[in-house]
């Protein structure tokens, strides 16, 4: 084989080879990446070089926006890189956490970022006027928190100086440090570091040894002035969201050794055994009919791009993730008046809040803005709408919406059909009487009272009605005896003395 045939060869392989790496990455976080860009239509994106971020392309603006994360960082480092693809200007470039971009007048970036112990959500809205662009889709990058503690750990080793720090290793879990340091009195010794995500509040184990026995023992989850082999040792621990920072100085005479170099130590949970409590969503209701589930289904398939939403398995709540957040809005058919159970977790799944909605509402989300919820009741259905409120924008989440409900199907509330009662008489169609009962569904309010007054209409409405007909037909009765006691009434006549007819039989004669 020749040699230019050699390098088209290894070439074409080593291009193969980049194409495979890239399409099909088994990481996570590539994966994860992949997903998200593949689901976005409008802008384009795909993985960013290594699979630290997403690289959009939106050629209604001609911009290219790249975020990157720094994953091993407490608070999560993002860097956003805005380029005109014109003229090849960078529009921006920096790292934050949250932020609004200005770029000119009347048009804005909007950079969402929250993060938990396993992942960090971005996602940048773009406004352009009254108009709203999804320019980096809502993406979840995973978090490999132990890659980052073993990191975190590891600079104890790199940030060691003399007289400690000589010859140091790391443990094989990754989540301790051993260096050796000499003191005067004491000849050679090992400090041993352990770090403890696990305790409340996390901490780490001190030792000092030296080669047949242990000298010192001691945990530390707070700062504190202690003593080290009869010499001040100082202790720093300062507790952040995700991470602490240690630092640990013994002073001997005019050595200072320090220990435990200040070091930012990320947590990895995930090795503790305790498992964390799901996060439920509302409790669910059986008074769901059908034209409810529908309606709620229609809803969650016409949310915008900023938020994702479901129905849940009994189809009485909407189950959204927006910006992180994940809220659940849970229809209340039966309550007096029909209400919607609110509820809303943080990125970290900790519920920041919980109510029952009978009106328009505000739920505060801490560092995005508000979600203005409106709710207006009707006889048959509940209205509905949510959109995200902050400082410089309205963003519908779903429209407003009335959600039918059948309070029929509530277990506490009667619903009655209508009862019509006719009489006539016979042929000669003397008397005509309808008696006509229509009962509307008795509401009850649910307290002792109003169902008191329900259980009393239903019993006495008939019972009104069977004596209404009773006295109707005594009256008829009455008419009728009174008509016939007329009729068979005997005529009266004045007597004639028959002398008198004699005499008129003599006149005649004469």
């Amino acid at each position: 084989m020749s040699d230019q045939m050699r390098e088209l060869f290894l070439l074409l392989s080593l291009t193969v080879l980049i194409t495979v790496s890239y399409s099909a990455p088994s990481d996570e976080v590539c994966q994860s990446l992949i997903k998200a860009a593949s689901t976005n239509d409008n802008p384009v994106c795909e993985p960013h070089g290594d699979c630290t971020g997403l690289n959009c392309y939106i050629p209604s603006f001609d911009i290219n926006v790249t975020f990157v994360v720094e994953k091993c960082c407490d608070p999560v480092l993002v860097n956003i890189t805005i380029l005109n693809t014109t003229t090849d200007n960078i529009l921006y470039n920096d790292y934050f956490n949250q932020s609004t971009i200005e770029i000119r007048d009347n048009m804005s970036f909007h950079v969402f970022i929250h993060r938990n112990e396993t992942y960090v959500h971005v996602q940048v809205v773009h406004h352009h006027g009254d108009m709203v662009y999804n320019l980096i889709p809502s993406t979840e990058v995973p978090l490999n928190a132990s890659v980052c503690m073993c990191e975190s750990v590891t600079h104890i080793k790199e940030n060691s100086v003399s007289p400690v720090g000589k010859n140091c290793s790391v443990d094989n879990k990754c989540i301790g440090v051993e260096c050796d340091f000499m003191v005067e009195k004491y000849g050679d010794l090992f400090a041993d570091t352990e770090v403890d995500p696990c305790t409340k509040p996390p901490g780490f184990l001190f030792v000092v040894r030296n080669s047949t026995s242990i000298l010192y023992d001691k945990f530390f989850n707070e700062s504190m002035n202690t003593t080290l082999l009869d010499n001040p040792f100082n202790v720093i621990v300062v507790h952040k969201n995700y991470s602490m920072i240690i630092y640990g100085v013994m002073i001997a005479g005019s050595q200072s050794y320090r220990l435990i170099p200040e070091t930012q130590i990320i947590l990895d949970k995930s090795i503790c055994t305790e498992t964390p409590l799901p996060t439920a969503s509302p409790t669910t209701s059986s008074a769901i009919s059908n034209e409810t589930c529908e309606s709620l289904k229609n809803i969650a398939n016409r949310v915008n791009g900023l938020t994702k939403c479901t129905t849940n398995d009994v189809c009485d709540t909407l189950d959204c993730t927006t910006l992180g957040y994940d809220s659940h809005f849970q229809i209340k058919p039966c309550n007096n008046p029909p209400a919607v159970h609110a509820t809303v977790y943080d990125p970290d799944g900790d519920l920041v809040y919980d109510r029952v909605l009978t009106n328009t509402t505000d739920i505060v989300i801490p560092g995005v803005g508000n979600l203005h919820v409106v709710i207006h009741d009707t006889p048959d259905a509940i209205g509905l709408q949510v959109e995200l409120q902050n400082s410089f924008s309205v963003i519908p989440l779903f429209p407003y919406t009335e959600v039918p409900i059948d309070r029929c199907l509530c277990s506490d509330i009667t619903c009655s059909s209508t009862i019509t009662m006719t009489t006539t008489t016979t042929e000669s169609s003397l008397f005509s009487f309808m008696v006509s009962v229509s009962a509307s569904p008795f509401k009850t309010t649910g307290t002792d009272h109003s169902l008191s007054t329900s259980i009393v209409l239903a019993i006495v409405a008939p019972i009104a009605v069977v004596i209404v007909l009773i006295i109707v037909s005594l009256t008829i009765i009455i008419v009728i005896i009174v008509v016939k006691k007329r009729a068979m009434r005997p005529f009266s006549f004045h007597p004639v003395p028959f002398g008198d007819d004699d005499d008129d039989d003599d006149d005649e004669k004469l």
